[in-house]
């Protein structure tokens, strides 16, 4: 009977590394599609929670009052702050320098419960300050009663006045790699993803307000939007 033979100490080797080379492949061809549809996931998550953040900081400046809006820019840290409007008015002053006014127009009524608000007059002094105030109602009459004297540019002619929010301010914490919102008290809305952010206030017939998010991904080169923010109706 003839001796059956077997495969010899090389064959076997050769066997096994054209096996492991062919594995090789297989793994590479399969893998580089799982790692696509991976990389073009989180990149979407990633898009999606900053166009989400930026919806939130454009309505609101949309709303802010222009002059109030400041830019900063530090080592780790760059940050927007304004305030926004609330309400706007139309009020009588008896004369040009007033500490209380008539208002003549209906406000919120969460604004007129003898509640402490920030208010914009036109003062000749300084047009941009914002002044404290309550609004009180005396024989149904409401009155604006400010915490120091105004002096208006007009005399006896109606003028607008606004009534606005607490400071708010974003920032971008390039330490913690988060994009956070301020007012009374601090909210994170992206938390361990931005990598920078700048913020640049341009002036314009309507002011602008650029806003430029780079967030982390599994790429090298982050994930950058841009966005231009009017402050008001630009139209």
């Amino acid at each position: 009977m003839r001796k059956q033979r077997g495969f010899t100490l090389v064959e076997l080797i050769l066997a096994l590394l054209i096996s492991a080379i062919l594995a090789g492949i297989v793994i590479e061809i399969i893998a580089g599609p799982i790692k696509s549809y991976f990389w073009v996931t989180q990149r979407a998550f990633l898009v999606q929670e900053a166009e989400l953040a930026l919806d939130i900081l454009e309505k609101e400046i949309n709303q802010a009052l222009p002059q109030t809006i400041v830019t900063t820019v530090a080592p780790n840290r760059q940050s927007v702050a304004f305030n926004k409007i609330i309400d706007t008015g139309f009020a009588n002053g008896d004369n040009k320098e007033v500490t209380s006014f008539i208002v003549l127009t209906k406000l919120d009524e969460s604004i007129q419960n003898d509640k402490t608000v920030w208010i914009n007059v036109p003062d000749n002094r300084d047009p941009n300050k914002l002044y404290q105030a309550k609004f009180i109602k005396q024989q149904n009459v409401a009155h604006v009663v400010l915490n120091e004297k105004v002096f208006l540019k007009q005399n006896k002619d109606p003028f607008m006045f606004h009534v606005v929010s607490e400071l708010i301010t974003y920032y971008c914490d390039a330490k913690d790699h988060e994009l956070s919102r301020l007012e009374n008290k601090e909210s994170a809305l992206i938390n361990n993803q931005i990598k920078a952010c700048h913020f640049d206030k341009a002036k314009d017939q309507h002011p602008i307000v650029f806003v430029n998010l780079e967030v982390k991904s599994l790429s090298k080169e982050p994930i950058t939007l841009v966005r231009p923010v009017y402050v008001g109706d630009p139209l």
